[in-house]
């Protein structure tokens, strides 16, 4: 890898981060525009991707933990940390699926170009024109089918009109 390529990665994944701080809010939907963002700003391989998305997620959900929410009493609020736990772990995996989406479409070359009707092939291209056949001109007199580029026929010796 270069190091133009680790770079974006790591602008991805800190990108990703921060979408997922405020996304996170949005059931599903939120986690996969997160990782859909920093897998097209990647622009790497889908694997890597799913692994972008998730590193995103993870580091976006410590973020809320360690600096957005520091005060919690989790002794009150145990129910609702564990749900709130829960669900960042299932979007975890949403944000690895749009990660896989988005590096998957900014890596295919041209990826809506084929539905495009002015790049589709014309029906003349398609067609394969194999050598030229033989042309033969019937002798008037006996009926014999001879090469064109001859001027008699090879049965009878009558001369061919040729037109």
């Amino acid at each position: 890898m270069s190091i133009k390529e680790i770079l974006r990665i790591l602008f991805a994944v800190l990108a990703g981060s921060l979408l997922y701080i405020v996304l996170i809010l949005i059931p599903i939907i939120g986690p996969l525009i997160t990782g859909l963002i920093a897998g097209w700003i990647a622009k790497s391989k889908p694997r890597i991707g799913f692994f972008i998305g998730v590193i995103s997620g993870i580091i976006g959900f410590l973020f809320l933990i360690f600096i957005a929410f520091p005060t919690w009493n989790l002794n009150l609020n145990f129910f609702v940390w564990w749900i709130f736990l829960i669900w960042n772990l299932i979007a975890f995996l949403f944000t690895g699926v749009g990660a896989i989406l988005g590096s998957m479409m900014s890596t295919t070359a041209d990826f809506f170009s084929k539905f495009d009707r002015s790049e589709r092939r014309k029906k003349e291209d398609i067609y394969v024109y194999g050598p030229e056949t033989p042309i033969f001109v019937v002798c008037p007199n006996c009926g014999m089918s001879n090469p064109e580029d001859k001027g008699y026929c090879s049965s009878c010796g009558t001369p061919l009109r040729r037109g």
